[in-house]
């Protein structure tokens, strides 16, 4: 899993969605050294929604 700042993603965001989208590899974006968002493919964003729901019901 890479971690990027954010001005690092807003150079690569084309890069950074062709590769999430073909390989399932989540992205973390930064903002002031913090976790502030997580770039991941519709299908592996599904799979988490999923996954919480099996653990809720």
């Amino acid at each position: 899993m890479k971690t990027l700042s954010l001005s690092e993603a807003k150079m690569k965001l084309s890069s950074l969605v062709e590769t999430v989208s073909t390989t399932d590899e989540e992205v973390i974006i930064t903002k002031n050294g913090s976790p502030a968002a997580v770039l991941a493919s519709p299908d592996e964003f599904e799979r988490w929604k999923e996954t919480i729901t099996c653990i809720l019901i």
